[in-house]
This record gives C-alpha cells, sequence and structure tokens, in this order.
C-alpha cells in the first residue's frame, strides 16, 4: 500500500509500521542595516532596515522538496473503513481502503518570499 503498511485482513499490525512521510522545514531572513536622513541632517540617529523572508527556502529551490503530507489530514482521524450494526448485534464492516494515502498539506508546502523595511529613530 501507499503508506508502508500491508494488508492484513483479520488480525493486527505491527506497532510504528505505519509513518507519515520526513517534513523538512528551512526558512531564511536575509536582511541590511542602511544609515537614514538623520545622519545626513545631525537631527536624529536613525537608519533603516530592509530584509526579504524566505519561507520553505528548499521548495523555492527545488519544487518536489519539502512537501508536508500527512494520513488523515490534521485533524487526527483516518477513514479507513466504514462500520455498522446489524440486528443480531455483530459488526459489519465495509468500504475498507488499504491504499489510503496521504494528503498534502498546501499551505506548508508552499514557498513564500516577503520584502519588507523598519525604520527605526
Amino acid at each position: 500500500a501507499a503508506s508502508g503498511c500491508s494488508y492484513t485482513p483479520g488480525s493486527s499490525i505491527a506497532r510504528n509500521t505505519c509513518r507519515n512521510d520526513w517534513h523538512y522545514d528551512l526558512d531564511l531572513r536575509i536582511s541590511q542595516e542602511l544609515p537614514f536622513l538623520g545622519r545626513a541632517t545631525k537631527f536624529v540617529n536613525d537608519r533603516i532596515e530592509l530584509f526579504m523572508d524566505f519561507d520553505n527556502f528548499l521548495n523555492f529551490i527545488d519544487s518536489n522538496a519539502n512537501i508536508l503530507r500527512s494520513r488523515g489530514g490534521f485533524q487526527g482521524l483516518v477513514d479507513v473503513a466504514d462500520g455498522d450494526v446489524d440486528d443480531q448485534g455483530r459488526y459489519i464492516i465495509t468500504g475498507f481502503n488499504p491504499d489510503d494515502r496521504n494528503n498534502i498539506s498546501f499551505s506548508s508546502s508552499t514557498w513564500r518570499i516577503q520584502l519588507g523595511a523598519r525604520y527605526e529613530f
């Protein structure tokens, strides 16, 4: 199966058999402080900081890197089968899906760049 879990009908699987994929995160910030008009006018010792933030820099370099995949989303639940009880009190299990795949979290798997400036006086 895609999850790394083999199909084992009627039995339990060993602990820690199924795992989520590894996820690496690297954010990067580049900043530079520069003197501003106060130095030229001698009134205020002020400066400006220019910065650029990269969120998910690994995905910026390679679009296949640093993609967050998780089983069952982020609710902590995995929908593997549907269950019901018949008239005699027996469990009826239907809709079992052994190939339940990892879901991609798009907000955590895309890169972003933020540019900014900060004025200090």
